[in-house]
């Protein structure tokens, strides 16, 4: 079951690309319909094991309090140098001996920072998907603030800290949050921009599409 969902995410992938390189919206349509077909094999097949374990959760500080509401820390700057992206937190002052107060923990896709009770706020940096995969992360107290280092597991150029979704097709930019909860949803929103605004050869190659995906079922 694994190799078959390795290779469905594989001709997904390569449909994106094609999707995204098509001019003409009869082709588009049919590639998304092929899509929508290889998606719906792949969310019905066995979930896969979680990718983090407890033990790959790296925790430097004392275990967090629960039920606690966190200002988040918006202003940061970071930049990176060979396998190395360094993160700086410079607005909340001396960190150095206030150690005990924050809580750094990571796994090889996101990054969370806490900080209990300083000056009587709560604050919070969190990555939650990171651009790519990390090996490690560590953190460091400075005058000012911290600092975090994450080492990337590879040796590549990161645009961002965060994930960007790839943009598919010519649509509306699309919240990335909301398709992970429902990856059917921005293909149908698709469908339904190309069926509205097509003419009549368009619609009715669209209704062919989605008759024959359903028969199939």
């Amino acid at each position: 079951m694994d190799s078959r969902r390795l290779e469905l995410q594989q001709d997904i992938a390569e449909l994106d690309k094609l999707i995204s390189q098509s001019a003409r919206q009869s082709v588009q349509a049919r590639l998304l319909m092929f899509r929508a077909e290889l998606q719906t094999e792949l969310d019905s097949l066995a979930p896969p094991p979680p990718k983090v374990t407890t033990e790959e959760v790296k925790i430097d500080g004392p275990e967090p309090k629960d039920n606690l509401v966190y200002k988040p820390i918006e202003r940061f700057a970071w930049d990176q140098e060979g396998k190395d992206v360094k993160i700086y937190v410079t607005s909340l002052g001396d960190l150095r001996g206030a150690k005990d107060k924050v809580t750094m923990t990571h796994t090889p896709e996101s990054v969370d920072v806490k900080i209990v009770d300083l000056d009587g706020l709560n604050y919070r940096l969190r990555f939650a998907r990171l651009h790519k995969p990390i090996a490690s992360c560590r953190i460091s107290y400075k005058s000012s603030g911290f600092s975090l280092t994450l080492k990337k597991k590879e040796d590549a150029h990161w645009d961002s800290l965060e994930f960007k979704a790839p943009v598919v097709g010519k649509g509306e930019e699309k919240d990335p949050e909301e398709d992970s909860k429902d990856p059917g949803a921005s293909l149908m929103k698709m469908m339904q921009d190309l069926y509205q605004n097509g003419d009549e050869d368009m619609k009715r190659t669209i209704a062919e599409a989605w008759s024959k995906a359903q028969e199939k079922k």
